[in-house]
């Protein structure tokens, strides 16, 4: 058997002396037979490394997925092969050891020596009945001093295993017996002389495949985080889109008030004492507030996005800011019939915060609390927590279900609930609201039972992080302050104008001129649709032959009357005034559900649909009817805010007969009616 005595000595670092080719040094010719046994042998045995390393590659690389379990195993796996190999071709017990955090890619050498410490991670003997020689087992950790400890006190060597310049790891090797007494053979001696070079090359193709699992590793892992960029770059590309379609239809909505108003203002000559014209301009107000406030909501939500937004944070009365907050939603309360609740607990006294940011926290969540509540009460609530102040606005109303709440902080989006007109709101006061905890370093919670109402809780800190951090913005510049105060302002001021232009609606709708020409079926009216009794109680001068009795069985089509099919009040408004004056008598519906009531009570000669519906919208619509021989024929001319690419041909494939934009053309709308309202007739 191999002695230690046969083994070339290394270097200091454990680096082997120059590596010894395959050819000997005596010539060809004296060459025995069994000296090309043993060169044949050793080439024998670095090619079937060299199939079972790459197997094993191969195995990794046609994996799917790779988890770190995944990995280890597989760098186990090589260790135990290259030991294996080297114990069979050389008779001798082997284990391999190697850092715990070894690096193979290419890299300069390091200026420090390696790591003092080894892991055992395979460990084979050419005879599996003999005992190992050394007193180690797999996952053990061995230190520099026992190596040189276990080299001097037995017969083992070491190898030490070099990936280039870096040395990783070291080779253990011992014979499984030992005979100093006896002469090597021929074989053996020339074995001995092989032994370096097959040891080297051996440990070259094990380092060589243990590089290609850690690129084939890093590959996938950039491949992973590829994906995952490109999903979030699709997303981000998805979430453009939906802006501008939303941004689009959200503003176009109430310019189509503005605008039309304003043109039928001009067409009939501005009167100031007409109270239909009063009617106008407060429409036109409202809708122009409306606007006013999407915009600033979505400049806003820029500013945070883009880290431009600034707190100015200073020590704030808690009371003083959440009775501001009440009274602003104070009249629509008590519109609704509903009690306000305000309730301070006595510790809480003064906050550290944006005083305006936080007001405006507040009046979002107090309205929508409002706007999804029917009968019962809504509250503020404010109480103390070790880390700060939490304010929780509470309601009776409907409730929230678990799949809408995932939706609730996603800008633009309106939950579909039966006592909040759709109209309301711009969709972005929630996502907002959480933001702007957010920035004063807290949260934003919900929790809610459908029927039993919800509660939101703003969690502030009691000093925002910035200022803890000694980020002090609230007094930067006296133009942040006076902005601030100019913003407050404008605010209450716009708060009272808004109370004071609803007012104005109410009382123009209840007196609204018989010039509206109104037909809607009492089955829809029956529904409880506040803003068509608003309607009908203004149009109770109309003549009956304006009118569609509730006991009219189905009637065939008139070719005056039209179906319209619009959840916005205003843009409804505008439509049926401007019709009426052109000789149409309309039926005026809000969704699916009151479409197809009407439809069972008279055929019209058109239908006017609004593509954006709550429940269903009016593609579908549009779809359904073209599938129903009873209304296939009748044509359907599709209106939108909507005005992204493509947004015209999906009507027309719909079904639709037309398009047309908001803010409606109003005269381009007439040509349209009586295009097609000519051709259905003939």
């Amino acid at each position: 058997m191999l002695q230690p005595s046969d083994v070339p000595e290394q270097d200091g670092k454990g680096a082997p002396s120059p590596p010894i080719t395959v050819a000997p040094t005596t010539p060809e010719a004296a060459r025995t037979g069994q000296q090309l046994a043993v060169e044949l042998q050793a080439e024998r045995c670095l090619n079937q490394l060299g199939l079972k390393l790459n197997a094993c590659v191969s195995a990794f690389l046609a994996a799917v997925t790779s988890s770190l379990e995944m990995i280890d195993s597989t760098r186990v796996h090589l260790a135990q092969i290259l030991v294996n190999e080297l114990s069979a071709a050389l008779g001798e017990w082997c284990a391999l050891t190697l850092q715990p955090t070894e690096v193979l890619s290419d890299r300069p050498a390091p200026s420090e020596p390696p790591a003092a410490t080894f892991t055992v991670w395979a460990i084979a003997s050419g005879d599996s009945h003999t005992t190992a020689p050394l007193p180690i087992a797999v996952g053990q950790t061995l230190s520099d001093r026992d190596l040189q400890h276990w080299q001097a006190q037995s017969s083992a060597s070491s190898w030490q295993v070099r990936h280039g310049q870096v040395a990783v790891g070291w080779l253990l090797l011992a014979p499984v017996a030992t005979a100093p007494h006896e002469r090597l053979s021929e074989a053996e001696s020339h074995l001995v002389q092989l032994r370096p070079w097959l040891l080297e090359q051996s440990c070259d193709r094990f380092c060589s495949a243990l590089l290609q699992v850690e690129l084939i590793q890093t590959q996938r892992q950039q491949q992973q985080e590829l994906v995952a960029r490109n999903r979030e770059l699709n997303q981000t590309s998805q979430l453009k889109s939906d802006f501008l379609a939303n941004t689009s239809h959200e503003i176009r909505t109430p310019l189509s008030s503005i605008l039309g108003f304003t043109h039928l203002m001009r067409e009939q000559g501005f009167n100031a004492s007409s109270k239909r014209h009063q009617e106008y301009l407060n429409i036109i107000l409202s809708s122009g507030q409306h606007l006013l406030a999407l915009i600033n909501d979505i400049l806003d939500l820029s500013k945070i996005e883009a880290n431009q937004l600034d707190l100015f944070c200073e020590s704030t009365a808690v009371k003083a800011v959440c009775e501001t907050a009440i009274t602003l939603v104070r009249e629509k309360a008590s519109d609704k019939g509903l009690t306000l609740k305000l309730e301070i607990a006595p510790q809480v006294d003064t906050l550290v915060v944006d005083a305006l940011r936080l007001k405006q926290m507040l009046f979002n969540l107090l309205s929508n609390a409002l706007k999804f509540t029917s009968k019962g009460s809504v509250g503020l609530q404010v109480s103390a927590i070790d880390s700060g102040l939490c304010f929780t606005v509470w309601d009776t109303g409907t409730g929230i279900s678990e799949d809408q709440q995932q939706l609730l902080f996603r800008p633009y989006s309106q939950l579909v609930n039966a006592e909040a007109n759709r109209d309301e709101g711009t969709g972005l006061g929630l996502a907002l609201t959480q933001k702007l905890a957010e920035l004063h370093g807290g949260s934003v919670e919900v929790s809610s039972t459908l029927g039993f109402g919800s509660r939101f809780t703003i969690v502030l800190p009691l000093v925002p992080p910035m200022l803890a951090s000694g980020e002090d913005k609230s007094g930067e510049d006296k133009s942040g302050e006076d902005k601030r105060d100019e913003d407050k302002r404008d605010e209450d001021k716009s708060g009272e104008d808004k109370r004071d232009e609803e007012k104005a609606v109410e009382r123009a709708i209840a007196q609204s001129s018989s010039e509206i020409h109104l037909a809607v079926p009492a089955a829809v009216t029956g529904k409880g649709s506040k803003a068509v009794e608003r309607l009908q109680a203004g149009n109770t001068s109309q003549s009956n032959t304006s009118q569609i009795s509730s006991k009219t069985t189905k009637t065939p089509s008139r070719s005056n009357h039209l179906l319209l099919v619009e959840d916005n009040y205003y843009n409804a408004k505008l439509v049926l005034t401007y019709l009426s004056r052109l000789g149409y008598e309309v039926t005026w519906v809000k969704d699916g559900y009151e479409m197809r009531q009407a439809l069972l009570r008279a055929l019209p000669a058109l239908i006017l649909m609004d593509v954006n519906l709550p429940h269903e919208d009016g593609l579908a619509l549009t779809q359904e009817l073209k599938r129903d021989a009873r209304y296939r024929s009748i044509p359907v001319i599709a209106q939108t805010a909507m005005a992204m690419t493509g947004d015209r041909d999906l009507c027309l494939e719909a079904g639709s007969t037309a398009y047309i934009s908001k803010p409606i053309d109003l005269k381009a709308l007439a040509q349209l009616l009586t295009q097609h309202v000519k051709l259905a007739r003939d």
